[in-house]
């Protein structure tokens, strides 16, 4: 056998491609469920689980292959009938109709980003991308050392595009603004209102919009789908579309560009000559899905996407019931598009989770649950789950997600208390007379990281005040299983009003609730079912200190 050792070989692994692969939903999605045990309880969402599609759609792909007419190589702009099926099927919502030669086919609308970026860049050029977005975006224009300016959103409306932070984003430089609508993961679907808003910027900024509407078929809210082409007359619009989502068919990987071009502008740019070259170099769709292409969209019924908005409605509605009993998880907007859910992490909720990849690894390992981090769609700390499941699965999936966040959450009374340990000092007055101690508190919201009706609560209860009483409970259990939090306030108060060990005289703090009392602080603590300083009776108005 060859020492290779001995051998100064003059090759090795490329890692210009590095950044691009770890910006990939697929990069995050493998590491996750490559987490989960597969031999545990049953890995949610399940992986490569094969999705109904319709009837219509699988004739047409059958009758292609015995037909044979998929069987040839098809030109790299697409077989012309399915150009024109695609054209045909866009015209249906629009004003200014597209010609067959303003369709182009590509491997999925990932490719038609890459064909977008690659062919409509020029020198030193940056775009606008949303924050969040989706990474395939990203993808390319890392890999082609472009720069990327995020936009924000607003979301007090409804996650609308903040049209300020685009003009504050955009430059000489900018040449195009990119969207997802409906927005996958946000999940709401842009009106026409705000749409021509959008186009009367991107003309005023001399930018091209180009509008990701691969979720168009998955709109079940109150706000129907507008397509941005509708526009084309404000300003140049490119379409980004595909079969995967509305056909549930992403290994089919067929999708399409589409140039709404009412005033000539990518015809005297070039943009048609660089596109065709770009294809004439790059993997093309399937011929044989090609084929069945204007069967697909022609024949495929309203009733196949109904069954599936009713689908995806029901399904949002159950797992947005199911959110509002995780209070460490917000959800600004139920979606009413996509089939996701997108969700802020309260982190100051957690005890142990560090930001979203942390929660989105232990939630794997713990629970064989795959949620995606934001940080995959460039926000930190959120986190984005599959609703694509049916209610049983849902059910089973979020009651496993609210199980994992108790086990590593505080409530809000323990996270108080550890909050007003580390930052305040607790002056006090003794009245051995009267057999009390009063305890002065001095509570702010920016202390407690509460709202402001949680501040006003726990204002009144500490008018209640803490009293002196026997220490019996400390002197007969004076080794408590507490968690760190509860033991470290209880101490730290013993100490305060001058007990330094079970054997010193002095007062214990004890807990009432509506004015009764309960008994020794300790006791209170040791019976808590987290080990923790709140005896998790804040409904019946319990105070603790």
């Amino acid at each position: 056998m060859a020492n290779n050792e001995s051998v100064d070989w003059q090759f090795s692994g490329s890692d210009e491609g590095k950044a691009a692969s770890e910006a990939s939903l697929s990069t995050y999605t493998s590491k996750l469920f490559a987490l989960c045990d597969p031999q545990g309880k049953p890995i949610l969402p399940p992986r490569g689980e094969t999705a109904e599609t319709s009837h219509t759609a699988e004739r047409a792909v059958v009758k292609a292959v015995l037909c044979g007419t998929g069987n040839a190589y098809a030109p790299s702009i697409g077989l012309p009938a399915a150009k024109r099926a695609v054209a045909d099927y866009l015209n249906r919502d629009l004003p200014q109709k597209l010609s067959p030669d303003d369709v182009f086919m590509t491997v999925g609308c990932k490719q038609a980003i890459e064909l977008a970026v690659d062919t409509l860049a020029k020198p030193n050029a940056n775009i606008l991308l949303p924050k969040p977005g989706y990474p395939s975006n990203l993808i390319r224009s890392i890999f082609k050392h472009l720069e990327v300016r995020n936009y924000e959103f607003l979301r007090e409306k409804n996650y609308e595009i903040d049209l300020d932070s685009v003009r504050a984003a955009a430059d000489e430089n900018t040449f195009a603004i990119f969207i997802i609508n409906p927005h996958n993961p946000n999940g709401n679907t842009y009106s026409e209102a705000h749409l021509k808003q959008l186009a009367v910027l991107a003309r005023e900024l001399g930018i091209m919009v180009v509008s990701d509407e691969v979720f168009r078929w998955s709109v079940f809210g109150s706000n129907p789908f507008v397509p941005m082409g509708k526009f084309s007359s404000i300003v140049p619009v490119v379409t980004l579309g595909s079969i995967s989502k509305g056909w549930s068919v992403p290994g089919w990987r067929t999708g399409w560009i589409a140039l709404h071009d009412l005033d000539g502008v990518f015809k005297s740019k070039n943009v048609l000559a660089a596109i065709k070259q770009f294809l004439d170099l790059n993997s093309k769709p399937p011929s044989v899905i090609q084929a069945a292409i204007p069967t697909i969209l022609e024949k495929t019924g309203k009733e196949f996407f109904q069954r599936r908005q009713c689908f995806l409605k029901a399904a949002t509605e159950f797992a947005y019931y199911k959110l509002k009993s995780i209070p460490s998880l917000t959800c600004y907007m139920k979606p009413e598009a996509c089939t996701f859910f997108w969700t802020e992490l309260n982190l100051s909720c957690f005890v142990d989770i560090e930001d979203d990849e942390d929660f989105c690894e232990k939630l794997a390992i713990e629970e064989n649950l795959v949620l995606l981090p934001g940080i995959a769609f460039t926000l930190k700390n959120w986190v984005r789950h599959s609703i694509d499941m049916h209610i049983p699965t849902l059910e089973d999936a979020f009651d496993r997600l609210k199980s994992f966040c108790d086990r590593h959450s505080i409530s809000d009374l323990s996270h108080w208390s550890r909050k007003l340990y580390r930052e305040i000092m607790i002056p006090f007055t003794l009245q051995p007379s009267l057999g009390f101690v009063f305890l002065r508190v001095k509570l702010t919201e920016s202390l407690l990281g509460m709202p402001s009706d949680k501040t006003r609560r726990s204002r009144f209860m500490f008018r209640q005040m803490l009293r002196e009483t026997s220490r019996k409970g400390l002197l007969t259990n004076p080794q408590l299983d507490l968690h760190p939090y509860g033991g470290d306030i209880q101490r730290a108060l013993i100490r305060l009003l001058g007990c330094s060990g079970a054997s010193s005289p002095g007062a214990l703090p004890v807990v009432f609730i509506g004015g009764k009392l309960v008994g020794a602080m300790d006791r209170v603590m040791a019976s808590h079912v987290n080990g923790s300083l709140v005896p998790l009776l804040k409904d019946a108005g319990a105070l603790w200190l």
